[in-house]
């Protein structure tokens, strides 16, 4: 079986090898994890670096809705659902 072109039997889908983490530093998936680039391929990345907003969530359904704008010192990507 092929997915975009890929044969399914080279698709790096199994388990990868523990990883310690420091202080502030994240470990990133992303969401196609057959075919996306992440902390699987260049390791673990600094707090400082992750610039994004949440916006929604779709995931588990039961919480399904917007997420409201941050507010006033919280750091961005930091939020509770």
């Amino acid at each position: 079986m092929y997915v975009n072109g890929v044969k399914a039997d080279d698709i790096a889908t199994g388990d990868f090898p523990k990883v310690d983490l420091e202080a502030k530093q994240y470990f990133v998936l992303g969401d196609n994890r057959s075919f996306s680039q992440d902390s699987r391929d260049f390791g673990p990345i600094p707090r400082d670096t992750i610039f994004a907003r949440v916006f929604m969530v779709y995931w588990p359904f039961s919480h399904l809705g917007s997420i409201p704008a941050r507010k006033a010192g919280r750091p961005p990507g930091e939020i509770s659902c």
